[in-house]
């Protein structure tokens, strides 16, 4: 009985697309995109689309934890019908980015003694 959880007759292309179509929460389903998209595309791509689609406004507006600024970084383009929405998905990512990079700099300035104070009073 053991055997079977080494072999499986199912192909990549079709485990990449129960990532999908197995997953009723948004959470897993948006899995789908870590995946080559020749993987999975051809087959459920319309799908992955109109899911996409039909819900991507509601997460930003509810800023939904799981969708991280890398997970909307994987969302392929032209998946994205709405051009505003690909905008706010693709300028979120942006944000993400310079604020990271102000803390990283705030930090290491810090470390140095350079993070904006001199001696004997403030810079």
């Amino acid at each position: 009985h053991y055997l079977q959880t080494f072999l499986d007759s199912r192909t990549a292309c079709s485990q990449f697309q129960l990532t999908f179509t197995k997953h009723e929460e948004d959470e897993l389903k948006i899995g789908v995109f870590v995946y080559n998209r020749h993987k999975w595309d051809y087959k459920t791509g319309w799908e992955v689309r109109t899911w996409l689609n039909n819900n991507l406004e509601e997460w930003l507006d509810e800023e939904q934890e799981w969708l991280t600024p890398l997970r909307m970084s994987q969302i392929p383009d032209d998946f994205v019908d709405d051009p505003i929405l690909l905008l706010r998905i693709r300028t979120n990512n942006v944000k993400e980015i310079i604020e990271r990079r102000r803390s990283s700099l705030g930090l290491a300035l810090s470390e140095t003694g350079e993070g904006g104070k001199v001696e004997g009073g403030e810079a």
